[in-house]
């Protein structure tokens, strides 16, 4: 069965395909194929010729993934008439030019087998071959160039594959070798009447002049200058040593190169080696004297097919909301931009560095809502009709910035999207995001104190940080509502808008038109896809107050952020405080590090939940950003350790200060207490209520219960005054006297109390 198309192309694939090169298919005999290899461009001598293959093994190629079927791509030089060669080479209908005429010879000469048999009849019977061996016998050709020609003519299937054989002229890219000096005389030469064989150059000759070219020739030196020191340092008069070994002596006219040839051979044949591109520098020759091909959005029909990201920084320096002495540095601005309307649609301004997850911020910012983050900065009420939000199918970022494959994995994971990198030392590549970061730093930060880039002419001098990042947000905001809502863009006005708009319409302007004419490529997905896949992670642990936020800049270690505790309806209610109070529950939230407010939780079963920061200090929170809130924190850390000398100073003083103090009280209730000093401590009865009982016996049989208690202030008693003992305390009283620390005290009763409580109560009991 012919399933593979007469014509078509098998082109390899795979790690170990049967072909290294395309193969032709020729013609179909009933149980294989003919097919001839591609490509016969000039780099061999001569074309190779067709092989036989069995159907049943092409097949089986095929199913196994190790060949494909193509088309043949007609080379574009073939698609041209006679009329546009001749144009083109120099030359005429009556004397054609020189590929033409190789064309016709290879032609004619395998004309007459051409005409008499169909590829199908010589590649069957193999006639070919015996007709070419007759040819090359009786005729002027030999027989590899007649089977060449038959060849290219199979193999490309018209006359004009036969166009130019220039594979017998010299290697391809390999420069002849010169070996007698070309040109006129010079005029030393002239002068003298001389035949001079001038200096041809060798190859290492031309690797001498290549290396002078790359060495030498920089900003702001001429090419008579980089030429002169190319011969001081690899053409100098080796036997000739001035004194100071400074002076060297270059060689005869004679002996080295010229300047016409260090200008040729210099560059290499490399456009991009000129004198004037290496000169002015690859930056300044792309920005202001290459050439200018095409526009860089002609290709973008809808709003959203493509958006424009870079980042650039700020030239204000900022300082800390808590105090004026603390130096923030610059901010990192990367403003969104879509490529139809050119209306910015989101921008990232923070402390952070360019980086991917910097990017991904500034495309997120570009797709989410932008109502809360001009509140945030004191600009209320913004809208969609002043700040849209895009979903943009491809975006390009710079080369370096955000150049890795997981920056492509999160874009694609939150709306299918996609990133491209403009090349290196490009800047036309981004299309006008470059001319947007000038007019931002001349409109704006220019403007502003503190400001390290002041405008031209304007005096240099030692700025300070003046502004705080909210103040510096705000100038930016306004200053996009300015360049989307107010900026006439008469450029944007295309014929078919002229009916509805004029030429002082906005960019807001020119944006609401394409949406509401249907060119737009959709609405960007729900919040909450784009808060997942591309707001920063942040590891975190969930304890019984809440979820605490790790410091992202120690590494694995668990160091809390201070002013960062997040609290939300969905920990509550899942029971993870209370879960936390008898484990540690490690978890990750996503946060934008420029908007401490809020933090996303993601769970499994509940989406993603909001949670809010709930620290008192709402100051702080809400005017700081993550990089501010780590450099507080390191810098309250540093002066608590700076005093942390004084601190253990104050403590030891508050100590020992109250320890004098307690000590002093003591020697007064002991010098007051002399005469009559209080019992000791005892242990406590182990049945209190028995013991009050027993107490109340005692105090009833010592008279006591009911009359006031005797001073004890006096040593002396008089004998009047004291009652009839109880037998108790006459046992008590033929008992040793017990000893104070002031003095001794001989009273019956206070004797037998003492007893009582020391737990010598049995004669009591009995």
């Amino acid at each position: 069965m012919n399933s593979i198309p007469v014509g078509s192309t098998l082109i390899p694939t795979g790690d170990l395909p049967p072909y290294q090169t395309i193969q032709r298919v020729l013609t179909w005999n009933g149980d294989g194929y003919w097919l001839i290899p591609l490509p016969f461009d000039g780099k061999r001598r001569y074309a190779r010729g067709p092989k036989f293959q069995a159907a049943e093994r092409l097949q089986a190629w095929l199913d196994q993934g190790l060949l494909r079927i193509g088309d043949f791509e007609v080379p574009e030089l073939w698609k041209n008439t006679d009329e546009d060669l001749n144009r083109w080479f120099g030359g005429t209908p009556e004397n054609p030019c020189k590929i033409l005429r190789v064309r016709n010879l290879a032609y004619d000469a395998i004309q007459p087998f051409i005409e008499q048999a169909s590829t199908f009849e010589a590649l069957s019977t193999g006639s070919y071959a015996a007709w070419i061996r007759k040819a090359a016998q009786t005729g002027p050709h030999k027989e590899a160039f007649l089977y060449d020609a038959l060849h290219r003519l199979w193999a490309g299937g018209q006359k004009n594959a036969l166009l130019g054989r220039t594979a017998s002229n010299g290697g391809r890219g390999v420069d002849k070798p010169q070996n007698t000096k070309l040109g006129r005389r010079n005029a030393i030469d002239k002068a003298a009447d001389r035949a001079s064989t001038g200096y041809p150059l060798s190859e290492i000759d031309k690797l001498k002049l290549e290396c002078g070219w790359q060495c030498f020739l920089t900003d702001g030196r001429t090419t008579e200058a980089a030429y002169l020191e190319t011969m001081g340092h690899f053409y100098a008069d080796p036997e000739h040593k001035s004194e100071d070994g400074n002076k060297v002596k270059l060689l005869d006219a004679n002996s080295k190169p010229t300047r016409r040839q260090y200008r040729y051979w210099g560059p290499s044949k490399d456009p991009s080696q000129s004198a004037t591109r290496r000169m002015l520098g690859e930056h300044e020759y792309q920005l202001n004297h290459s050439g200018m091909h095409g526009a860089s959005a002609e290709d973008v029909l809808v709003i959203g097919q493509r958006g424009w990201s870079d980042s650039s920084g700020g030239d204000v320096k900022l300082r800390s909301v808590i105090s004026s002495s603390i130096e923030l540095g610059c901010a990192t601005v990367l403003p969104v931009m879509d490529a139809k309307s050119e209306v910015i649609c989101g921008m990232y301004i923070g402390l952070e560095p360019p980086s991917a997850q910097v990017q991904l911020q500034a495309a997120a910012h570009a797709a989410l809502p932008k109502a809360e983050w001009g509140e945030k900065f004191g600009i209320p009420g913004i809208t969609e009709d002043q700040v849209p939000s895009v979903r943009f199918d491809k975006l390009t970022l710079d080369n370096g910035e955000g150049r890795n494959g997981e920056t492509i994995r999160v874009y694609l994971g939150a709306w299918e999207g996609w990133i491209e990198y403009a090349p290196a030392a490009n800047g036309r590549a981004k299309g006008p995001i470059e001319g947007e970061h000038h007019v931002r730093h001349v409109e704006v930060d220019q403007n502003l104190p503190g400001a390290t880039h002041p405008p031209y002419g304007a005096p240099r001098r030692p700025t300070l940080a003046v502004l705080t990042y909210p103040q510096y947000v705000r100038h930016h905001i306004r200053r996009i509502l300015y360049h989307n809502c107010e900026q006439p863009v008469p450029h944007l006005i295309t014929g078919e808008m002229r009916a509805e708009l004029d030429v002082t319409a906005t960019r807001m302007d020119v944006f609401r038109w394409l949406v509401k004419h249907g060119y737009v490529n959709g609405k960007p997905p729900d919040a909450d896809t784009i808060r997942v896949h591309m707001l920063p992670s942040f590891a975190a642990t969930i304890t019984d107050h809440g979820i605490y936020l790790h410091r992202p800049d120690r590494g694995a270690k668990k160091e809390f952020v201070e002013r960062c505790r997040f609290m939300g309806t969905h920990l509550r209610e899942a029971g993870l405080l209370n879960a936390a109070r008898r484990r540690v529950i490690p978890a990750e939230i996503s946060l934008d590090p420029n908007d401490l407010r809020v933090a996303w939780f993601r769970t499994r079963d509940h989406g993603l939940q909001k949670l809010e920061n709930i620290h008192p200090d709402r100051w702080i929170v809400e005017r700081c950003t993550l990089q501010e809130v780590l450099l507080i924190q390191d810098r309250d850390q540093l002066t608590l350790l700076r005093n942390e000398a004084h601190a253990q100073q104050t403590a030891f003083d508050r100590i020992a200060e109250r320890d004098a103090l307690a000590d002093a009280a003591i020697e007064t209730a002991r010098a007051e207490t002399a005469c009559n000093p209080p019992p000791q401590a005892q242990p406590e009865p182990t049945n209190r209520a028995e013991a009050r009982r027993a107490e109340g016996e005692i105090l009833d049989k010592s008279g006591l219960s009911a009359s006031p208690v005797p001073s004890a202030s006096s040593c002396q008693r008089s004998p009047q005054a004291v009652p009839e003992a109880s037998p108790i305390a006459a046992q008590a009283s033929s008992r040793p006297k017990q000893s104070y620390d002031h003095g001794e005290v001989d009273d019956d009763v206070m004797a037998a109390i003492h007893q009582f409580q020391n737990g010598d109560n049995h004669e009591a009991k009995s």
